[in-house]
């Protein structure tokens, strides 16, 4: 039989729980409310606009205005200045990435020709020299150049010789075109395609030469930038640095180059002491041939000229 207060603690059961019901319903709503808020103004937040009288300045990014797009500076030239050309092919060593700006116009600039004067002369007193060929009339060294620079399977010939003449009569049969066969064997002839300067106290001029080495199917071009100088102290200085050819130019021809050629006359005795250095792309010929026929290449072209003067 059921206890006579059973229903009083139902009632109370009843009223706890719509207590408890009424209560989570009140923080429903206002946690609800208090997101809805927030959100609302999170969302404000991300379109609100400066306000007028602020505007945004100008960002410095790397020493340039940025203003949306590239700056000017910024882009790559795919040709470039002749600042940029000059830098790159007035030293003694050219990245091959750089040989293509070996042009005719580039080479005859008077600045590229002061610098190459400049870098040869300093280049000429180098250590790296190796002695191959001691002899009392003409001395001999070779240099093997670093890699990564046009050129650099090719050995650099260095040479020291006596010429029973005088500096300016040297210069003067090296730089005349007509006169090349006398020192140079295997030339069929050397023409001028620009010259400029009067005489050989201060000249450039641009050459194409033919030659047929021994053993050689085809004539091998050389088209080649020759400048010469007069020093105040009487001494000259010639230099030559090949141009880029052409396939035009290049038909029936198989193409060479003059890498880097520089000699410096001075007088000594009755006489001139020559010194210089040549480095020339023999193509198709391997290194170590190469190195053999730029070794007695250098002794025959000073032979050449001791003989064209009249000297053993």
């Amino acid at each position: 039989m059921p206890s006579s207060n059973s229903k009083p603690n139902t009632s109370l059961l009843l009223l706890f729980l719509s207590i408890f019901l009424l209560s989570s319903l009140s923080l429903l709503t206002v946690t609800t409310a208090a997101s809805a808020v927030t959100l609302n103004d999170w969302s404000t937040s991300l379109t609100r606009q400066p306000p007028s009288s602020s505007p945004l300045k100008k960002k410095q990014f790397f020493g340039g205005s940025f203003k949306g797009k590239a700056s000017s500076s910024s882009k790559s030239s795919s040709k470039p200045s002749t600042g940029d050309s000059i830098s790159a092919i007035s030293d003694v060593y050219v990245p091959s990435s750089s040989w293509s700006l070996c042009t005719s116009s580039n080479l005859l600039e008077p600045s590229t020709i002061s610098s190459l004067f400049l870098s040869c002369s300093s280049f000429l007193t180098s250590p790296s020299f190796l002695l191959t060929s001691p002899g009392s009339n003409t001395t001999i060294w070779t240099l093997t150049p670093p890699p990564s620079y046009f050129g650099s399977e090719y050995t650099i010939v260095k040479s020291s010789a006596y010429i029973p003449a005088s500096p300016l009569s040297v210069t003067s049969l090296i730089m005349d075109s007509k006169k090349v066969k006398l020192y140079n064997s295997i030339s069929k002839g050397r023409e001028d395609l620009i010259v400029i300067g009067k005489d050989v106290n201060e000249q450039r001029k641009i050459v194409v030469n033919r030659t047929r080495p021994p053993m050689q199917k085809v004539d091998c071009l050389f088209k080649t930038m020759m400048a010469s100088r007069r020093n105040g102290d009487g001494s000259y200085e010639i230099v030559s640095r090949g141009c880029v050819q052409s396939e035009e130019e290049l038909k029936g021809c198989k193409g060479s180059t003059i890498i880097l050629g520089y000699n410096r006359l001075r007088e000594e005795g009755e006489g001139t002491r020559l010194e210089g250095f040549t480095w020339v792309e023999a193509k198709g010929v391997p290194g170590v041939v190469a190195r053999k026929i730029g070794v007695k290449g250098g002794k025959d072209f000073v032979k050449s000229l001791r003989k064209a003067f009249g000297g053993e």
